[in-house]
């Protein structure tokens, strides 16, 4: 597991001892992100550092890899996308995406499309054998988030809080669910199973019926992230007389909690296959825990 430092050093740590495996200093500035990928029986890292980096003329917001892990897209607030092999670190391209600040950068599963967002209220998407323009959306209201189901529809999520799922055959909006009114707050967008489209607003996660726009349910939730397959892990915000710990949900036409790991706030989760990690608000200490290997019935009611 790697993780960044306000310092500017990155930590790796190995996920099943927690012993530090080596650790990367130099950055100028915080680091904001980082990613890692194995690819040819080796681990590639790429950090995304606050700051001006990989030829970009303002700092890197987002990194995404290929699907395959042969290159890496990296956004940046002075609206580019540049996409890097991974092995040489050679510039395969350099796309002018938005005219400023890109927030959103997702690769579709089979590695043919990668779809940007950025605040200039635009969906873009980009055919990655040519990298030509295939489609330019218009959205309503800045784009923070992206992401492709498993079957390949888009969509998209506004600082309003507004959903979109586009029609690439026609370029038009197919679906538009969420209320967009209120102070402008991130809305990040998922996908779950047999079609269900949920964001994570404020602090309510939120699940509709992607084919007829029915809301299905809300989880009250700081956090979410995509834990084992058809589960995710949810964070608990520190109001509202919650405790802040983590949760294991399944999200469909109705939420089920299946297990709680950890009654304390947390600050960041990420999942791993089986493996959960998280970083405690209040002393700064990763937690790297397996998730246990729980059989889920297909229950109609989900």
């Amino acid at each position: 597991i790697a993780f960044g430092t306000k310092g500017g050093g990155v930590f790796v740590l190995e996920a099943s001892s927690g012993i530090e495996r080596f650790r990367v200093d130099g950055h100028a500035d915080k680091v904001a992100s980082c990613i890692c990928k194995q690819s040819q029986g080796r681990w590639q890292m790429h950090v995304d550092p606050a700051c001006p980096a990989m030829g970009h003329a303002a700092r890197v917001n987002l990194l995404a890899f290929s699907p395959n892990g042969e290159v890496v897209s990296s956004a940046s607030f002075d609206g580019s996308v540049k996409v890097w092999q991974t092995a040489s670190g050679t510039q395969v391209c350099s796309l002018e995406a938005h005219s400023f600040n890109v927030k959103a950068l997702t690769w579709r599963g089979d590695g043919k499309l990668l779809a940007t967002g950025g605040c200039d209220a635009s969906v873009k998407v980009w055919d990655t054998e040519s990298w030509t323009l295939l489609h330019s959306l218009d959205s309503n209201g800045h784009v923070n988030s992206a992401a492709w189901s498993p079957q390949g529809e888009l969509a998209s999520g506004t600082w309003g809080g507004l959903v979109t799922v586009w029609d690439l055959s026609t370029g038009k909006e197919r679906l538009s669910v969420g209320d967009c009114r209120g102070p402008p707050v991130e809305a990040h967008v998922f996908w779950g199973r047999d079609g269900v489209l949920g964001r994570r607003h404020r602090d309510d996660v939120t699940v509709w019926d992607s084919n007829s726009g029915d809301k299905l349910t809300s989880v009250y939730a700081a956090r979410i992230c995509q834990g084992p397959p058809g589960l995710f892990v949810l964070t608990e915000a520190t109001w509202r007389g919650y405790s802040g710990g983590i949760s294991l949900y399944k999200l469909g036409r109705k939420e089920k909690k299946l297990v709680a790991f950890r009654n304390e706030p947390a600050s960041f989760v990420a999942c791993h296959g089986q493996l959960i990690a998280m970083v405690c608000s209040e002393s700064s200490e990763v937690i790297v825990f397996e998730c246990p290997r729980l059989k889920i019935e297909e229950d109609e009611d989900f």
